[in-house]
Formats: structure tokens, C-alpha cells, sequence
């Protein structure tokens, strides 16, 4: 089975992606797709630190942003 994949070349002047047979691609490949359809873990199944922590990350993030927004308005 060869399948030309129309408009997802990311690459300008290439040929679109041909879709090969699941048997030529690694096995590992489709355990991501498997991993990816649970979705993330709800936010209440996550430990207190660990909440804590993505919460002060994105705090910092936030204010990294703000930092390098008001340094290039200067």
C-alpha cells in the first residue's frame, strides 16, 4: 500500500510523503499513538509537589516572558 500523503510537506520544493505499510515502519511507533490517546493526567491525580512545581514553573515562565517582552521594547 502506497499512499501519496497531499499537503503535509513541510519542506518546499520536496514531493509529498508516501504512506508505507504498517510492517515497514518500527513496532514502537504505534505504542505512541497508544500512549497519546489517554491524554494527559487530570490535574487532581497529579501529588501536591508535583502540582506545586508546574504551577511555579509557569508562574517563572510567564515572567521570563514579560522580562523579555519589556527588554525588546526598550
Amino acid at each position: 500500500m502506497s499512499k501519496v500523503l497531499k499537503n503535509i510537506n513541510i519542506f518546499a520544493g520536496k514531493a509529498d510523503p508516501v504512506l508505507k505499510a504498517d510492517s515497514a515502519y518500527p513496532t514502537w511507533l504505534f505504542s505512541l499513538l497508544e500512549k497519546s490517546a489517554a491524554g494527559p493526567k487530570p490535574a487532581e491525580k497529579y501529588e501536591l509537589h508535583e502540582r506545586l512545581s508546574v504551577q511555579y514553573l509557569r508562574l517563572q515562565n510567564r515572567l521570563r516572558i514579560k522580562q523579555v517582552a519589556r527588554s525588546l521594547k526598550k
